[in-house]
């Protein structure tokens, strides 16, 4: 079945011959993972430092996630459900067509900050580099995997999954900015209101994080609705 994919900078995965593409079938418009297997080791390592976004056109077959076969079974069917994604492809060609437009303030452009950024945390040394990709964008590699593993093992998994500790930081940092240019509350809040979805997007938009991030949120915007009603 031929058609065409757009997939955001940072929807790109390599692990080892297999690529993952993650973004949206436009003619059928909903959210696929498309799998292409790889031939050739340049192939891989040009996917690995992409940089921007783009539309590819494929030919291959589509399916549904397969459900889990055994009781204590991982359930990546009902996981890819909870982002929105029902269906596979299984790509046999794949050709680039063009760049998505990464112009002004709009998700293609944050996701590719996002990429860029992990593009440069991957020169740092390693283990450092992978920490860094991690507790900074939300972003893992493949190869992390067994270090993670041994990390959940000890029971410390939760301090490298972005949620409200990370949130605390990054709004106390926000609030030190805001004083250190004499900041009124109002602008303070504002500055939050403003600063707080762009940082959830720009790192990962995971499910615990956006619920960390939305509690600050409304609360500042709270905040600031009601300095503007007591005027």
């Amino acid at each position: 079945m031929p058609g065409n994919h757009s997939v955001y900078a940072d929807g790109v995965k390599v692990n080892g011959d297999l690529a993952t593409f993650t973004g949206v079938w436009l003619e059928k418009k909903q959210k696929v993972q498309l799998y292409l297997y790889l031939k050739q080791k340049s192939q891989q390592l040009a996917l690995k430092k992409l940089a921007k976004g783009g539309r590819y056109a494929f030919t291959g077959q589509v399916q549904a996630f397969s459900p889990p076969t055994n009781e204590n079974q991982f359930d990546y069917q009902f996981f890819m459900r909870s982002k929105q994604t029902y269906l596979s492809l299984r790509a046999d060609k794949l050709r680039r067509v063009g760049d998505l437009k990464e112009r002004g303030l709009t998700l293609a452009t944050i996701h590719a900050w996002r990429q860029k950024s992990a593009l440069a945390l991957q020169k740092l040394p390693q283990p450092l580099s992978s920490f860094a990709q991690l507790l900074l964008i939300g972003s893992s590699e493949v190869e992390f995997q067994t270090t993670l593993n041994q990390i959940k093992k000890l029971g410390l998994l939760y301090l490298f999954c972005l949620s409200g500790m990370h949130v605390f930081y990054v709004v106390g940092f926000l609030r030190t900015l805001a004083k250190f240019f004499r900041l009124k509350p109002g602008l303070e809040n504002l500055l939050l209101v403003v600063m707080l979805p762009f940082y959830a997007l720009l790192a990962g938009a995971s499910t615990s994080l956006l619920r960390a991030v939305g509690m600050v949120w409304f609360r500042s915007l709270s905040q600031l609705g009601s300095r503007k009603l007591s005027r």
